[in-house]
């Protein structure tokens, strides 16, 4: 039988977890096409009504689909309309459900980091593709455990198009660039809200911390203007001293 785990309501008082099952009552169901006989329930402190679809992965969906062959598609590198020929469905179906599943990933994420020591070392590096076109490169951060390789932060920021061009190609990154343009040290910025991400979660560690990613210029500039580096001791809010970066090319690092 379905339990609610909470109300979906966030300004009701049995929003987080409830102390029991008093709370709800349940009320008649409604009829659906695609998943049958759906039950309601009523919140007693706030009157909002629910389903059991409510909190499932399929809300408003119009058609179950199976999420975990979706998901190992995409992990092999299948394409959209690959995938939806095969469930015989449209390739918009499939981005909804990658959506679905992008923010469930997000949460359980969110859900484990909260939950983590970061009692190991870290790295981190960057990787630079593009979105909707070549005119609108970007760059992804990541910061990973040393020795675990789990991602604890990744950060996305838009960059301007570089390289060779021609002048037809030139002229339309101009034209371009008066509707958007990419924020100047994006990669920069970017990188340095990913230290300090890494600063605010180990300053209480009593161990020594080693930072290493490579010797790009916009990382050592955001390292040196980051709380990291600006606050090494952090003695006023009970951190610890021993913070080490270490910027790596092929097999030598240097340590400031």
């Amino acid at each position: 039988m379905f339990i609610p785990p909470h109300c979906p309501n966030p300004e009701c008082i049995h929003y987080f977890i409830p102390a029991d099952n008093h709370w709800y009552r349940k009320i008649s169901p409604y009829s659906t096409i695609t998943f049958g006989s759906v039950w309601r329930f009523l919140c007693k402190a706030c009157r909002k009504t629910f389903s059991t679809q409510t909190f499932s992965i399929d809300y408003f969906a119009k058609k179950k689909l199976n999420h975990r062959y979706i998901f190992n598609q995409i992990n092999a590198g299948a394409g959209l309309r690959n995938i939806a020929r095969d469930l015989k469905v449209s390739p918009k179906a499939i981005t909804n459900r990658i959506s679905r599943l992008t923010r469930n990933a997000i949460f359980l994420h969110q859900a484990i980091l909260d939950e983590l020591p970061y009692s190991e070392h870290f790295a981190a590096d960057g990787f630079e593709s593009f979105c909707v076109s070549q005119y609108f490169p970007d760059n992804y951060n990541i910061l990973v455990g040393e020795d675990s390789q789990f991602v604890y932060h990744w950060d996305y920021v838009s960059l301007r198009r570089k390289g060779r061009r021609t002048e037809k190609q030139k002229e339309k990154r101009i034209e371009l660039e008066k509707r958007y343009q990419a924020p100047k040290k994006g990669i920069e910025d970017s990188f340095r809200e990913l230290s300090e991400f890494l600063e605010k979660k180990t300053h209480t560690r009593n161990t020594y911390v080693i930072f290493s990613t490579d010797e790009k210029k916009d990382y050592e500039r955001a390292l040196y203007k980051s709380l990291i580096y600006r606050n090494p001791n952090a003695e006023e809010r009970g951190g610890t001293s021993n913070f080490f970066f270490q910027l790596r090319k092929e097999e030598q690092h240097k340590t400031f």
